[in-house]
């Protein structure tokens, strides 16, 4: 009866105009956004709506499940931006929740309650029990399964980007979940297929049936933050069928703007910071394979891959490097001391081969560049790095 009273009191026909941050009204949404907005015409008078009514309309010391299911309905009142973000904190509707949930109101978040929000016309309160999967379904697998067929059909940009962002970490409990995010990779909008990658190149997706062979083709992806996440986020994976799509897209020069995100990629593989508990060979022999490539130019190596593997885990290092034989500190170093001496190589990339001699050399490795710093053009950039490097490196 309550849902009725709310609904009728706020019931209007909307023409023209849409209504932005509860309460105001303005003309069109942002540029960039109105693909979310399509999904999200409100059915209700969003005028009528303010966050002390909402808190108002609790009547009781906690909220029945039609009360709460009114306040959530509410939230098509919101904006979503051009980043499919939504206004949380212009929002009204927002602020009443957050209040009502500071002040211990209870709002129901049940099964039953979300089954109902993921069938309204709003993409906006189709993706809000996402935000709260766990107390709406629960984490265990079975409800996880349920919440991934809850959204089997969904086509809408912000709902889906809301699945990958919110439920990413239950993918290796749910193949109904992996297979949602696979799809996604194949969605038209650029944010939700980078969210998706995100969700997929992570070892919360490691179970997830066939996720390497799902994230490869991504590198390749005509968005570059989607090729680069990717690029980084199937060596998350810990699986050596990585190397090669990785491999494939360092030796192409074309792609040198994602080859610092390969790198990385590389780096899970076989160094594996901070944790140092992966170990790949031929992860270590790609890295070293590009990091000796010649002839070098300004963007190979790209200044920002040739950093990636310079930081270690002090305490846990040396229990790696009894299961990573293939490691050797003196490769590295030797590839470190080449990019160092080329100055055909960015400048940039010649200060973090410093920085790495420093973590796997000696200061005898960079007391033997001394001559060469001396010399080189790019001595001003170069000095101070050098210093530090011998400061920090072991004897």
């Amino acid at each position: 009866m309550f849902k009725k009273i709310i609904l009728i009191a706020m019931a209007t026909a909307l023409t023209g105009a849409t209504f932005t941050a509860c309460g105001k009204k303005t003309d069109d949404v942002a540029d960039g956004s109105a693909v979310a907005q399509a999904g999200n015409a409100p059915t209700i008078d969003c005028s009528a709506v303010t966050e002390e009514s909402l808190i108002a309309s609790v009547k009781g010391a906690t909220a029945t499940e039609d009360e709460s299911i009114a306040i959530f309905e509410a939230l098509q009142c919101c904006k979503i931006d051009d980043k499919l973000e939504r206004n949380s904190k212009e929002c009204e509707v927002t602020r009443a929740i957050e209040a009502l949930d500071k002040d211990k109101k209870k709002l129901v978040r049940t099964t039953k309650v979300a089954d109902k929000l993921v069938k309204h016309p709003s993409n906006i309160v189709r993706a809000y029990p996402l935000e709260r999967y766990a107390t709406f379904w629960g984490k265990k697998a079975e409800n996880v399964d349920a919440m991934a067929k809850a959204y089997a059909d969904e086509k809408d940009p912000y709902v889906l980007k809301s699945i990958a962002q919110y439920a990413a970490s239950s993918a290796n409990d749910s193949q109904e979940l992996g297979n949602l995010f696979k799809s996604m990779l194949k969605n038209d909008n650029d944010i939700v297929r980078n969210k998706a990658v995100g969700a997929l190149g992570s070892p919360h997706a490691v179970k997830v049936e066939g996720v390497v062979d799902a994230l490869t083709p991504m590198i390749n992806d005509s968005n570059i933050d989607v090729a680069k996440r990717a690029c980084e986020g199937i060596g998350r994976l810990h699986d050596d069928k990585a190397v090669e799509p990785i491999v494939a897209a360092l030796n192409d020069e074309a792609k040198s703007d994602i080859h610092g995100s390969c790198l990385k990629g590389l780096q899970w593989l076989w160094l594996d910071f901070p944790s140092h508990e992966s170990t790949s060979e031929a992860a270590y022999k790609a890295s070293l394979d590009y990091l000796n490539k010649t002839p070098r130019s300004e963007k190979v190596p790209a200044w920002n891959a040739v950093g990636a593997f310079n930081s270690i885990s002090a305490s846990k290092i040396n229990a790696w490097k009894d299961k990573a034989t293939y490691y050797k500190p003196a490769d590295l170093v030797a590839a470190y001391s080449a990019i160092v001496k080329d100055t055909a190589t960015d400048w940039r990339a010649r200060q973090a081969a410093l920085k790495g001699i420093a973590v796997h050399g000696t200061k005898a490795d960079v007391e033997a560049l001394r001559a060469s710093i001396e010399a080189d053009p790019k001595k001003t950039v170069l000095q101070s790095t050098f210093d530090k490097a011998l400061t920090d490196a072991a004897k």
